[in-house]
Order: structure tokens, then sequence, then C-alpha cells
């Protein structure tokens, strides 16, 4: 399940402090909507890591690479998956720390 920062399930969780501690999770991701076009992949790539036991959260509303690294910093994430056009014409995409 994914949300976006800003949404209405975001906020809830917020306000009442509701999100997960990721602290006891050896790693934990954000992938961030940075496209419309990106969603299929977007949402492969979250799978992907699932399927390996990691902890993912994908946003479900178009932000920017900025929004989307100050959020995952908010929320202490260790990764943001980065994948942008750029990365899909290269058939790759990046994760920052």
């Amino acid at each position: 399940m994914g949300f976006a920062p800003g949404s209405p399930i975001s906020i809830f969780l917020d306000n009442w402090n509701l999100w997960p501690n990721f602290k006891d999770m050896e790693e934990n991701y954000f992938i961030p909507l940075l496209g419309e076009n990106l969603l299929n992949q977007t949402l492969k790539i979250a799978q992907k890591l699932r399927s390996e036991g990691k902890y993912v959260e994908t946003g479900t509303e178009i932000t920017t690479v900025g929004k989307a690294l100050s959020y995952a910093n908010k929320k202490q994430f260790e990764k943001v998956v980065i994948l942008g056009d750029d990365e899909m014409q290269k058939n790759s995409y990046k994760v920052k720390d």
C-alpha cells in the first residue's frame, strides 16, 4: 500500500503518530511517483523489494524529487528509489541513502 505526502492517509498517520517504526527493520525504502507514465514500473520495483523482505512505501501522487527526498528524510526512510524518465530510458533506477 502506498500513499503520497499530504494525502488524507498520511495526514491521519501524522496526527495520530501511527507511522511504523523503521528502526527495527533492516532496510526501508520510499519510492515516489515521479511521473504518471512511471506508475507500473514503480509498483514493480516495490513488489521486488517487498519480496526480498524490505519495507517499502510508494507514493500515489506525482511529486518532485526534492519534495520526495524531503518527505523521506522527515519520515526517516533509509533509502529512496529514484525512477524518473531518464532512468526509464536507461532501464535503471537510482537508490539514494
